[in-house]
């Protein structure tokens, strides 16, 4: 993915006001989170979900397995 298309998501995130809390667009079923830092975990079950990693990485733990999605 090239610097320019992550610069243009993040600017859309940005100004849609995305942050730490799902962000609904307008397309059904899609939301969209930024995060500036990193987060504790968070025990929780999604959904099916897609997750797009611009920056740093997002990790999965689905015991016993650990599995780091980076970009």
């Amino acid at each position: 993915m090239t610097n320019s298309l992550i610069d243009r998501i993040l600017h859309l995130a940005d100004r849609s006001g995305a942050g730490d809390v799902p962000f609904s667009t307008v397309v059904p079923g899609l939301s969209v989170v930024r995060t500036r830092a990193p987060t504790q975990l968070l025990h929780t079950v999604f959904a099916p979900v897609f997750c797009l990693v611009l920056q740093g990485e997002k990790q999965m733990v689905i015991l016993p397995m650990v599995k780091g999605l980076h970009k």
